[in-house]
């Protein structure tokens, strides 16, 4: 089959792009053109020189990196030669040398960064230390200072939780007495800033919890004692005919015991009696009422009128 004008002009393209050295759009034009002449004898030689020259371009580039690759090596720059080892990877996957190379550099890199940790962890140290002495509130500071800029390091994730734990720790040591008494609103208050500083504190955990138990015991008690003294009253207001206020005061105990079975009987006994008293008081302003109107009438009868 004769070859057509558009195939010999294409084959032109290719060839120029291949003196040129622009591998990567010679070798794309070659493949489509197969796809139409796949048979065609020039075109499937022109692959063949393409891929060669490009074998051979990328063993010169990888030579060329490795070369670099060697000189920071020897400049003690391991992280930046990490990264050009990984690139000449890409390009040379099979290389054993490359990947020789890849597996020291990782090595040296991660003994490297062990090293530089435990240099920075001694330096803030002395810092942190210094900090716990003086100023608690720019110690905290401090701590989440490092800790979002050494995210995901568990060495630094380490330090942050002891100092964090030594923060909570002092500051219970400075409100031992608050922590003794039964300002219950002012111990949760600092509770709560205390899970500011470490929500998993261990520390914190156990002072709620006992807190929670103290502030429970001291509930059971004084409601007892309030229970009996509102018992004693309700008793008193009953007696006095003052149904209201002995509603208000047992209302008041179930509130704080909803169990007390004296406070309830009261509750009902005084609804009970004060709605007796508010009908007595209705139907005794009713009978007054009309007593009065008799005695209007008969003292000016034009004031009145038929419906």
């Amino acid at each position: 089959m004769p070859t057509s004008f558009f195939l010999r002009d294409s084959i032109k393209k290719v060839e120029e792009l291949i003196l040129s050295k622009q591998h990567r759009e010679a070798y794309s034009l070659c493949n489509n053109l197969l796809r139409q002449y796949p048979e065609d004898e020039i075109l499937n030689k022109l692959k063949l020189t393409i891929e060669k020259q490009a074998k051979l371009k990328n063993a010169q580039v990888v030579k060329s990196k490795l070369e670099k690759t060697k000189n920071l090596i020897k400049e003690g720059k391991t992280e930046e030669a990490l990264k050009t080892i990984k690139a000449i990877k890409l390009l040379a996957p099979e290389n054993k040398e490359v990947k020789v190379m890849e597996n020291k550099l990782k090595l040296t890199y991660l003994k490297e960064k062990d090293k530089d940790i435990a240099t920075f962890i001694q330096i803030e140290q002395k810092k942190l230390d210094k900090l716990l002495r003086e100023d608690l509130e720019q110690l905290h500071q401090e701590v989440i200072k490092i800790e979002n800029k050494n995210h995901g390091i568990p060495e630094i994730q380490q330090l942050t939780d002891k100092y964090k734990a030594l923060i909570i720790s002092e500051k219970i040591k400075r409100k031992s007495e608050l922590l003794k008494s039964l300002k219950f609103r002012d111990i949760y208050n600092f509770i709560g800033q205390l899970k500011k500083i470490d929500e998993q504190s261990p520390l914190v955990k156990k002072l709620e919890e006992e807190t929670k138990k103290r502030n429970k015991r001291e509930f059971e008690l004084n409601k007892k004692e309030y229970s009996f003294v509102g018992e004693t009253h309700i008793d008193t207001m009953y007696k006095m005919g003052n149904y209201l206020k002995c509603i208000q005061a047992a209302k008041e105990i179930l509130s704080i015991d909803p169990e007390n079975s004296n406070a309830e009987n009261y509750l009902k006994k005084a609804e009970n009696a004060l709605f007796s008293q508010e009908q007595d008081i209705t139907i005794d302003q009713i009978v007054k009422n009309q007593e009065n109107l008799k005695a209007q009438y008969k003292k000016d009868k034009n004031y009145f009128f038929n419906l």
